[in-house]
């Protein structure tokens, strides 16, 4: 399925820097736990508690240093950071995501980049290649990392019910990818005569970072706002809560960082029509919903009615 498009959103600096500020505070989607902390845990939060070894993933304080990083610059500093980042609108968004995280590298005192996207080849066919190697806390780290958005279909943590707007992107299929073979990319002889070509170091850890926002079924909603969903034309028409928000169609430009409130066209419920604008396309639609005279406090997909 195509993705529908809201308006087109000016990308200006103020908004790559929220843009920025909003991908390295994301959590992380999995929290690794010895297998019988998963059979008698639920999952936490939208996070899926998943039996994998905790060494394999990068710790949440590596992501909370680069936002500190990140603070400490002076704002015009910010400002030039923010103004090479890609257009989100533009670019695949894990591609936007690594050029996020290499910028925040370059400033941050405690991380030295290494080298990025090292291709590992052997006799000319390519075998995978490498995000990151880079240098933390005394110790060479290969790290892997993405940044994906899911729809849960199913029970909280049955990772193979959290699916993207493309049924065949599943979180379960990501995560083995990232663990048993991204991870491992840089394992070998054809890998480390890569490295010593390059002049670069072998790692000591093969890490993991997989973060992003999980969209919840409507059909859970309660009589609060959900800050994140998912749902069908009617379900979306009917919740009473939506009714007196104010909405407007999220342009791929405008998928990472919650919507300020101006530069955009906010109108009642009954004026977005999502049918109408699901009629020519398998959809789904990316919608925002404020309170008037305020910014964004819901985010969902609205799908057609049976989708």
């Amino acid at each position: 399925m195509d993705l529908v498009q809201g308006p087109d959103a000016s990308v200006d600096a103020s908004r790559r820097l929220r843009d920025l500020r909003w991908a390295l505070a994301l959590p992380s989607l999995v929290v690794p736990s010895a297998p019988a902390d998963v059979r008698r845990s639920p999952s936490a939060g939208e996070a899926v508690r998943v039996a994998t070894d905790p060494a394999h993933w990068m710790p949440a304080r590596f992501f909370s240093m680069l936002s500190d990083s990140l603070d400490t610059l002076p704002s015009a500093e910010q400002t030039a950071l923010a103004a090479r980042i890609p257009d989100v609108g533009r670019r695949r968004h894990g591609i936007v995501y690594e050029d996020m995280l290499a910028l925040v590298f370059e400033k941050c005192e405690g991380v030295r980049l290494l080298a990025r996207d090292i291709v590992v080849a052997d006799r000319g066919r390519t075998l995978g290649q490498a995000d990151f190697l880079l240098e933390w806390e005394g110790q060479i780290h290969h790290l892997e990392v993405a940044i994906k958005f899911y729809l849960r279909r199913g029970a909280p943590g049955d990772i193979g019910s959290y699916t993207g707007i493309h049924p065949r992107d599943r979180l379960d299929h990501k995560l083995a990818h990232m663990l048993y073979h991204q991870r491992r990319i840089l394992d070998g002889t054809v890998a480390n005569d890569e490295l010593r070509r390059r002049g670069l170091p072998l790692p000591d850890r093969r890490v993991v970072s997989l973060r992003g926002v999980v969209y919840s079924p409507l059909e859970e909603a309660g009589t609060a706002v959900p800050p994140r969903w998912w749902g069908s034309v009617s379900q979306w028409s009917r919740l009473p809560q939506f009714s007196t928000l104010l909405w407007t169609a999220v342009s791929r430009a405008e998928q990472f960082a919650p919507l300020s409130g101006g530069g955009q066209r906010w109108e009642p419920a009954g004026d977005l029509d999502p049918a109408g604008r699901l009629s020519s396309t398998d959809g789904p639609l990316l919608v925002a919903g404020s309170v008037p005279g305020g910014g964004e406090i819901t985010r969902g997909y609205v799908v057609r009615n049976g989708a």
